[in-house]
């Protein structure tokens, strides 16, 4: 769901223990909430250590995330469009820019990012993933384009995988990338040359799985009543571990250090175990002020965009 009134982004805290072997990360209390960083509208935050990249409105924003949850803004970066997606590999942030396209920022100096350049596509670009020097850009019914960043100066398509239906979102590991593809598949593809994407296979769900997620040999696909788990140790033959219900439209899916984040339309957290995939077990539901459309955890902090 794209929602873009009232964004408000909040850093909820996260006190972290040690429980089988497994670290999970579990809101503290009713959620502590420790500061707003922005009134938004956002849709798009990524972090590096300490470090967080987001938008609030057409703007790049780059902040340091202190030990007391507070952000220390350091720059902002004005943009033709606010980002959908924001993904940081190296010295360069990449944003998913909708109809203005990819936006490529040079992050080397935190304090003076500049924007190195753009590619503006037929179609919006709602989603991307970032691996070995290329960007590969979901655009809905304009299929995956796969983009050169070996001069990130010059951005260039090299190979388009077309859509069966309509590219949601995208995720990709080791060589491999991962899309939701309209209704009831996710694609695995193989990008060892990117100029040359192979498809491995493909992963039927009864309903359109809109996002993924993506730790260590699992993906986390999500559709409005159901959250998957799928083993991709064999990416040629991804095993369904599970497909349990959630009972209520899912907004935003985060995963990380086994413990996955799930949020819905009813304005609550939900909290799982999933060190064990097949069998994951809700630890918690946090109700909210409002419905968060993002999630992204940084140390002992998590991000929520909510709305209202």
């Amino acid at each position: 769901m794209k929602a873009w009134i009232s964004l408000r982004f909040y850093i909820v805290y996260l006190s972290v223990f040690t429980v089988n072997m497994a670290i999970f990360a579990q809101i503290s209390g009713d959620v502590s909430l420790t500061g707003r960083v922005f009134e938004g509208p956002s849709r798009a935050i990524d972090t590096r250590g300490a470090m967080s990249y987001y938008g609030d409105g057409s703007e790049f924003v780059i902040a340091e995330i202190e030990g007391n949850g507070k952000a220390k803004e350091y720059a902002r970066l004005a943009l033709e469009a606010a980002p959908l997606e924001i993904m940081v590999e190296g010295d360069y942030a990449f944003l998913a820019c909708g109809r203005a396209g990819l936006a490529v920022v040079d992050i080397s100096k935190a304090k003076s990012p500049s924007l190195v350049s753009s590619l503006i596509l037929e179609k919006p670009v709602k989603f991307l993933t970032v691996m070995n020097q290329h960007v590969y850009l979901s655009t809905g019914d304009g299929g995956i384009q796969i983009v050169s960043m070996t001069e990130p100066d010059v951005p260039s398509v090299i190979a388009v995988v077309p859509a069966i239906d309509f590219f949601d979102d995208v995720v990709s590991s080791h060589n491999i990338f991962y899309a939701s593809d309209g209704f009831g598949r996710i694609r695995i593809f193989d990008v060892s040359l990117p100029d040359s994407p192979i498809e491995l296979s493909t992963e039927y769900f009864n309903t359109r799985p809109s996002l993924l997620a993506l730790e260590n040999n699992t993906l986390y696909a999500i559709d409005r009543f159901n959250l998957s788990i799928v083993d991709i140790t064999d990416p040629e033959a991804p095993n369904l571990l599970i497909r349990t219900p959630h009972n209520t439209d899912a907004l935003a899916l985060s995963v990380k250090d086994n413990t996955l984040y799930l949020s819905d339309v009813n304005n609550q957290l939900h909290v799982f175990d999933v060190s064990a995939p097949a069998n994951p077990t809700l630890n918690e539901i946090i109700p909210l002020s409002d419905n968060a459309v993002l999630l992204n955890e940084i140390g002992k902090f998590l991000f929520c965009s909510l709305y209202n």
